[in-house]
């Protein structure tokens, strides 16, 4: 299948999150064609010639996507594209609609090759109208997004955007996740080219999803196929070891027996010498040449043993030496393998933090400017502390109709995981609070319980359902009515009002998990009068469960009250400075083990 993609960038959301796939030009080598290609151009045609003659049109078909493909390799593009319409007209005569469709593909391609993206969308769409009457959904998508890569060339990107989303809603019937991650990508680039910055983000988003999802399954069969390789080698190993024991026990046979012939030959020549003794009176010459005889017989097998031996050691030590060698090669061919292995998991581990790192800019990008909330609330302060390089805690602030907005969001888990349900926590607040004007705190925590709910597929009955949520606590400032509205899930937070302590305890349901489905699941509103003086803060749980001081134990509410109520003689900017240097004192030199999140507000 000729299948172009298009290469995905963007100016504010390059990531390698977003892996990219690139579309790779042939090189545009010199226009002269081989004396051995144009021998080979020459026998195709002949052929030609020869099988139109006999009236065998499907090898007429055959050679003239030969003679196509050999014109397109040497970037004869003109010439390609004759030979492949006469094979083209051929398949429509046979009504051979998968042959045609190919073709169309590929002067599609040739002409994008030739920058002629006007002529490569005729033929594209062409190969797009066989598809939906005579293929797979699967070639359709692929057919779309050709048409759709080359839209965009063009700059038609709201009619790429159209074709894109019914191939995007035919990768969800198949569920394709290949399928599902090009069609994100493409309608992100897409959207951002009409400056659609929110749904380019959010289309982005979703291809970061099905992206780390491959990744996954490729490192994974990488890892077997290298797990594989190793025990091959280990049983290569084994067997040369086994073998070398056997030549060992054949050896030590070869030593006993020939120490058993020499006792035995020794044995001989004493009980030789004996009756040469007694006869010796009787035939003393006769006995003595006898004698002499024996001996040197003896000798004779004795060195051919001591020969047979040595040349039988020598033997054993050869293939002793040559299996070691093997067995050397081997491991230095194993360990080159593991190099090669570790060098390109250090250049994944480099990419990954690069593309980790840019997604903390990312992070950075959607949360609210701190000056935008000074300039609405002068005397307050944001100590935000992500664990990793991106964070699972975020704030949100929003103002609307003359009401102040502002969260204390902290989500499942830490780094990547959390970055992603953090930006999914905030695109359903602007969603509830910005478009749906929903102003009251313990509705907003409602609607964003069935948004996350929703997109997780938490309401479905499946075992491997994700108990992923997040704790929030939402705070709406009413200036007009001189009062402050608080509603949490999950979460405490502190109010000092007339120099009374109070701690607002939140509701026990999360935002989405096990227990985000109950029909009667509803958040409680606490109102509160604003007079001078009040103070608010809203935090997650990472600074109250640091581990450190002179026992390692945890900080934990009871010395963050404490704190709290030593500085409220301060104004806010010297509070963050106490609190930041508290938490980095009680930490020193021992690692920060989840995000730190903590707003504070002081009303005058």
């Amino acid at each position: 299948m000729i299948y172009i993609i298009k290469k995905y960038s963007r100016v504010s959301f390059i990531s390698l999150m977003f892996v990219i796939i690139c579309f790779s030009s042939f090189s545009q080598n010199t226009k002269t064609l081989t004396d051995e290609v144009k021998k080979d151009i020459k026998n195709y045609k002949k052929l030609i010639i020869q099988y139109q003659n006999s009236g065998n049109i499907s090898l007429v078909s055959q050679y003239s996507n030969k003679i196509a493909f050999i014109y397109w390799e040497n970037n004869y593009y003109t010439e390609a594209i004759n030979y492949f319409i006469k094979s083209a007209e051929i398949n429509k005569k046979k009504e051979n609609y998968r042959g045609l469709k190919l073709i169309n593909d590929n002067i599609g391609m040739i002409y994008s090759d030739m920058n002629d993206y006007e002529n490569a969308l005729i033929y594209f769409k062409k190969s797009l109208k066989i598809a939906k009457n005579k293929q797979s959904k699967k070639q359709i998508v692929h057919a779309i997004n050709n048409v759709a890569i080359t839209l965009n060339y063009l700059k038609k990107n709201n009619e790429a955007i159209n074709i894109l989303l019914e191939a995007l809603n035919i990768s969800k019937e198949l569920n394709d996740i290949y399928l599902l991650r090009t069609c994100y990508g493409n309608l992100a680039e897409n959207y951002e080219k009409i400056g659609n910055s929110e749904k380019s983000f959010e289309n982005f988003n979703y291809y970061n999803t099905f992206n780390k999802q491959i990744i996954k399954i490729e490192l994974a069969t990488k890892e077997e196929e290298n797990k594989k390789s190793l025990e091959q080698m280990k049983n290569r190993t084994d067997k040369a070891e086994s073998l070398v024991k056997e030549k060992d026990i054949e050896l030590i046979d070869k030593s006993s027996k020939l120490k058993i012939a020499k006792d035995s030959l020794e044995k001989a020549e004493i009980i030789s010498k004996e009756k040469q003794m007694q006869i010796d009176l009787l035939n003393k010459d006769k006995k003595l040449k006898e004698l002499v005889i024996k001996e040197k017989e003896a000798k004779l097998r004795l060195n051919t043993l001591i020969r047979n031996f040595i040349l039988l050691g020598f033997l054993l030590v050869l293939a002793f030496s040559f299996l070691l060698f093997k067995q050397f090669k081997q491991i230095k061919k194993v360990n080159k393998l593991l190099k090669k292995v570790n060098i390109e998991l250090k250049i994944k581990n480099i990419q990954i933090l690069d593309s980790i790192s840019y997604a903390r800019r990312i992070q950075d990008a959607i949360l609210p400017y701190e000056r935008s909330i000074k300039e609405k609330i002068p005397d307050s302060f944001i100590l935000f502390k992500p664990r990793d390089i991106v964070s699972g805690d975020f704030y949100w602030y929003s103002e609307q109709n003359g009401k102040l907005f502002i969260a204390a969001v902290d989500c499942t888990g830490h780094g990547v995981p959390g970055a992603f349900m953090s930006m999914i926590g905030n695109t359903l607040l602007n969603e509830i609070v910005n478009e749906k004007k929903i102003t009251k705190p313990s509705e907003i925590l409602k609607k964003l319980n069935e948004g996350i709910v929703f997109i997780m597929n938490q309401s479905e009955k499946r075992e491997d359902i994700q108990d992923d949520g997040m704790e929030v606590t939402m705070c709406c400032i009413d200036n007009i009515k001189k009062e402050i509205q608080i509603a949490s899930a999950n979460q405490n937070s502190i109010i000092i009002e007339n120099n009374e302590f109070k701690i607002i305890n939140g509701d026990i349901y999360t935002i989405g998990g096990i227990f985000s489905l109950k029909s009667n699941m509803n958040f409680n509103n606490h109102v509160f009068k604003i007079n001078k003086g009040t103070t608010v803060y809203l935090f997650s749980d990472g600074l109250q469960d640091q581990f450190g001081g002179n026992n390692n134990k945890k900080f934990m509410i009871g010395r963050l009250k404490k704190l709290i109520i030593d500085i409220q003689k301060y104004n806010m900017s010297q509070q963050f400075e106490i609190i930041n240097n508290s938490f980095n004192e009680w930490k020193g030199k021992g690692k920060q083990i989840d995000d730190v999140l903590l707003i504070g507000i002081r009303f005058s």
